[in-house]
């Protein structure tokens, strides 16, 4: 545990130069200065968002190792030295509204911390992990970006921007490594900026972005606790889906008074790096679009070109792996079949895996008739009860939150005999209530698992209520965010206390990958991998690891040169 505090210290740094260098580059092409009154959060995770995209640059050329980890470290130590007066303002800054946070909150904060580093360090038992994950991983520590790497392995061609950042800060080129630290220290982000909300009920002052924030630190902290030791893009594109409503809110409570240029541009680029991470956050674009709109109805076409040039620079390299790992800019769409390349992976194997994770998602248990899966409706009957077999104790983390909030309401409600319910606030955020829908019916349309949209139901558990609570003001009774916290201090301890015994034999490195049993074969004069068990996992086991039928030959003597469909001889 101590060596990732360790990495989540550096990733700290790291991200906090880049972010700060960003940020300033925003604030000249915005002409706004007023630098110190933006989220300090956000400034890392901008940091974050830019270092994974440098990553996918220097991917298409090496492997993240040991060079590219020096590169992205001379980069960091160059833009510190240009901006070294500055960093230390804005993090004197932040560490004052750190050190704002109420006692009580704190000592809340440092459990969470303790809980989120303990299970950063646990083992991993996430199936897509043993899958593809592990090995995705591999590939990008060991070769630079390969070929139609999708045809070794279908899932190996689903491209994910935050696979790029987690190579990076895995450090496996060291003997210790490769360490699980970038789900933790996101979630460790998420869990400062919620409870900074938390703290700031306790102290009344109300507001829609601390109400928000209060809400969410349960199911944000723990509906992935089990996860966060696994390099699965599921928890980043929920903790950055649940920031950027946070921001938003923010942006909103601000006006037109404190830097909402550079706020603005910071959430556009966060939503469209979100999108980067997993294709399921695509409704967020719509927040990109609004946001846009404003700027240009509000006179300020200006804004448009730094936001466009951000944007560019971050989604560029996703759309490059992409075409690299498959011969499609998005995969698995084998409707933008734009390039002939002999790697490409053939289309009736694109629509099978598009097949696949529509009808996993409606039937994750295989409950259903054969064939229902593929119907309009004949999934749902069966589909329903398995997602609340399964999610029952993640969903009620999410709603309890939103219970407690109504309950306050409707005790308000009896003690001032009057009901009231401020309509106006659906208008005043009609984006996020649009996007939350919009991101809803593109859930159950395209991919139902509920892991694509535990982030966007943290968020609607909390809005909902929002038309109520306005109607006071937001002025919440005082037990509010005390019952918040000590339920969250009653889980952390309930689910940390179990893990007590293992947690004492991983102080210092955290548990490995499982291995799985491989066997070799020989093809085209190469060793290639395969799992021996039916569930087919390779896990982070030697490369290249395929499985069975192959349906790959390679592309030449190297296995750098790639992959590309066929039958191996």
């Amino acid at each position: 545990m101590f060596s990732i505090f360790i990495i989540w210290s550096y990733i700290f740094l790291i991200s906090y130069i880049f972010g700060f260098s960003l940020v300033k580059i925003l604030s000249i092409t915005s002409n706004d200065e007023a630098l110190e009154q933006l989220p300090f959060s956000l400034v890392i995770i901008l940091g974050l968002c830019f270092v994974s995209a440098f990553a996918g640059y220097i991917s298409l050329f090496i492997k993240i190792g040991f060079i590219a980890n020096a590169l992205i470290f001379l980069g960091a130590l160059l833009l510190a030295g240009v901006f070294y007066g500055e960093l230390v303002s804005l993090f004197k800054s932040g560490f004052r509204r750190f050190c704002a946070i109420d006692k009580y909150t704190l000592a809340l904060l440092l459990i969470s911390s303790c809980f989120i580093l303990a299970k950063s360090a646990a083992p991993t038992s996430n199936f897509d992990t043993g899958l593809y994950h592990a090995q995705a991983l591999r590939w990008i520590e060991e070769y630079p970006v390969i070929p139609g790497l999708g045809n070794l392995h279908s899932r190996l061609a689903i491209n994910s921007a935050w696979y790029l950042p987690y190579a990076l800060f895995g450090f496996s080129f060291l003997d210790l490594g490769p360490f699980h630290a970038l789900n933790g220290f996101l979630t460790l982000v998420f869990s400062l900026v919620s409870l900074q909300g938390l703290s700031n009920l306790i102290k009344k002052q109300y507001s829609c972005s601390n109400i928000l924030r209060a809400g969410m630190a349960l199911p944000g902290i723990l509906v992935y606790k089990d996860q966060l030791s696994a390099p699965t893009p599921d928890i980043p594109a929920a903790l950055l889906t649940c920031l950027l409503f946070i921001y938003f809110v923010q942006l909103r409570e601000q006006g037109d008074k404190v830097s909402p240029r550079i706020l603005t541009l910071g959430i556009v680029l966060l939503a469209a790096f979100a999108v980067t991470i997993k294709l399921s956050a695509l409704p967020l674009s719509l927040v990109i679009l609004v946001l846009l709109g404003r700027e240009i109805t509000r006179g300020r076409p200006s804004s448009l070109l730094p936001a466009a040039g951000g944007i560019l620079i971050l989604v560029l390299p996703f759309f490059l792996r992409n075409f690299w790992l498959s011969g499609y800019l998005l995969y698995p769409a084998a409707g933008l079949d734009l390039f002939n390349v002999d790697w490409k992976i053939p289309v009736a194997e694109v629509q099978d895996v598009k097949r696949a994770i529509l009808e996993f998602g409606r039937d994750p248990k295989y409950l259903a008739p054969p064939g229902a899966a593929g119907t309009s409706w004949g999934w749902l009957p069966f589909w329903l009860p398995q997602v609340i077999t399964e999610y029952r104790g993640k969903l009620r983390l999410i709603w309890l939150a939103s219970l407690i909030l109504l309950l306050d309401w409707l005790v308000r409600m009896i003690r001032m005999r009057t009901c009231k319910i401020d309509l106006r606030e659906l208008g005043k955020y009609q984006v996020l209530y649009l996007t939350a829908a919009v991101g809803l019916i593109f859930w159950f349309f395209t991919a139902p698992d509920p892991r694509f949209v535990l982030g966007l139901l943290m968020v609607i558990a909390v809005i909902i209520p929002l038309p109520f609570l306005k109607a006071y003001d937001y002025q919440v009774g005082p037990p509010v965010p005390w019952c918040l916290g000590l339920l969250l201090l009653y889980f952390l301890v309930a689910f940390g206390v179990q893990d007590l015994p293992a947690t004492a034999a991983r102080l210092w490195r955290p548990a490995p990958y499982p291995q799985g049993v491989l066997v070799r074969e020989e093809i085209q004069g190469h060793e290639v991998y395969f799992p021996s068990d039916r569930r087919g996992l390779c896990w982070y086991g030697p490369l290249p690891c395929a499985y069975h039928p192959a349906k790959f030959v390679f592309r030449g003597q190297e296995i750098a040169a790639g992959f590309k469909p066929g039958t191996p001889p």
